[in-house]
């Protein structure tokens, strides 16, 4: 319904899907009315179905950009290959991961194939993948990065802000 309202009115629409630590962890879960007393499977299935079919739904309606924080999708700790094309044969666009990237190894020998997969740019530069992904998609260029905090996240992480700053400077070079 969004994606037809944007279209209506000549809006471009650019959709983030992001699980969060607290909607990926099914302790802390606060799941919907409907899903409440189903077992942690069939949750999770529950929650699969509900993404997809929500992916094929704006993929369907053209929507402009679609964008996935996938950092939690492994049970809360990572994403995985498998996972990651997934999405992308879904209609997602670009991926964006957080902390849990690293948590799951099969990511870790992958992380450099996939060039709409941006690994949180402000960690340390040892870690593999891409720190920002420019997509060119509807008559929009639009560039990719996902910067991490440095309160309570468990790593160390440089400014957010000075490496915003940085990662402005080298996406302009795309820019024209």
């Amino acid at each position: 319904e969004i994606g037809k309202r944007a279209k209506q009115y000549g809006l471009k629409l650019i959709v983030d899907f992001h699980y969060s630590d607290f909607w990926a962890d099914p302790s802390k879960q606060m799941c919907p009315k409907a899903w409440q007393g189903m077992d942690i499977e069939t949750k999770a299935n529950s929650l699969y179905e509900y993404t997809k079919d929500c992916l094929i739904k704006l993929k369907d309606n053209k929507i402009d950009i679609c964008i996935a924080n996938a950092e939690n999708s492994l049970h809360g700790l990572g994403v995985s290959p498998k996972i990651i094309d997934e999405l992308f044969n879904s209609g997602v666009d670009a991926i964006t991961l957080g902390n849990h990237t690293f948590s799951g190894t099969d990511f870790i020998r992958s992380a450099t194939n996939y060039s709409n997969v941006v690994v949180p740019a402000n960690v340390s530069s040892k870690w593999p993948g891409n720190r920002f992904a420019v997509i060119e998609k509807n008559g929009i260029k639009l560039a990719v990065f996902n910067l991490l905090g440095q309160v309570d996240m468990g790593m160390f992480c440089d400014s957010p802000f000075e490496k915003a700053q940085e990662l402005l400077t080298a996406v302009s070079r795309f820019s024209a």
